[in-house]
C-alpha cells in the first residue's frame, strides 16, 4: 500500500494535492507544521512526502523538507520551478512540468523510478 505525506499550511495547496495524489496512492495523508510531520513520519514513514512553501520558512519549501526529511524518502518540493528531489541526493532529481497533475505527477514518480509504488493510471 503506497502512501503520500503532504506538508503545507496552505489548505487550498493541500486539498488539491490530495485530489491529484488520491489518484496514485492508496494513502495520503496532510500535515500543517513541520512538528506534525515528523510525528507522521515517526509513526510511519510515506513512500512520498510533498512540501510546499510554508509560511515560517519564508516561502522556502527545502528549508521544511531538510527539518523533516531524513534518509531516501522521495520528497517533491513545490515552489518555483516545480522540482522532484530525493531528499539530499542530487542523482534523485527531477523536473516535474506545469500543470501540477496526475499525469505530469506519473511522469516525475517514473523518471525517479517509484512508478511501481503507485496505482496505474486509466485514461
Amino acid at each position: 500500500m503506497a502512501t503520500a505525506l503532504i506538508l503545507t499550511d496552505n489548505a487550498a495547496e493541500a486539498f488539491h494535492c490530495q485530489q491529484i495524489l488520491t489518484d496514485l496512492f492508496d494513502k495520503v495523508r496532510a500535515c500543517n507544521t513541520v512538528g506534525g510531520a515528523a510525528r507522521e513520519l515517526a509513526e510511519s514513514s510515506p513512500d512520498l512526502v510533498i512540501v510546499f512553501g510554508l509560511q515560517g520558512f519564508s516561502g522556502q519549501a527545502s528549508k521544511a523538507a531538510a527539518q523533516v526529511i531524513s534518509g531516501p524518502i522521495p520528497t517533491v518540493l513545490m515552489c518555483p520551478g516545480l522540482h522532484v528531489v530525493g531528499s539530499t541526493d542530487p542523482e534523485r532529481s527531477v523536473r516535474v512540468v506545469p500543470p501540477l497533475n496526475r499525469t505530469n505527477t506519473f511522469k516525475a514518480l517514473d523518471a525517479l523510478g517509484l512508478a511501481g509504488l503507485v496505482k496505474p493510471i486509466h485514461p
